[in-house]
């Protein structure tokens, strides 16, 4: 289910990162280190899925609550209604759905 307020159009496949565990202590950690650590997670699942994501494609390469690979630095970190973090995809840029944990 999508809580994020946001609804990816045409080819862009919105997903969340998986948590970061952060452990709270003496060391503060930027926000601009957390946005650096989601971008290169590869890891993901898949929230919503836009209107025209793999249309050329006899089947689509993900759906929702998939978790799948993608790849490294692409899309962009957009922040949900939510306030939590989510990051916007390209359809081209899921190369492997997760099986299983």
């Amino acid at each position: 289910m999508n809580e994020s307020g946001l609804e990816p159009r045409g080819r862009c496949v919105l997903v969340k990162p998986a948590e970061l565990e952060i452990q709270k202590g003496i060391i503060q950690v930027l926000d601009s280190t957390v946005a650096e650590a989601h971008m290169l997670q590869m890891r993901v699942e898949v929230v919503e899925v836009g209107p025209h994501c793999w249309p050329d494609e006899p089947e689509p390469r993900a759906e929702v609550g998939d978790v799948v690979m993608v790849a490294k630095m692409s899309g962009s970190l957009v922040k949900g209604l939510d306030g939590k973090q989510y990051r916007a995809v390209n359809d081209r840029d899921i190369f492997i759905r997760v099986k299983g944990n």
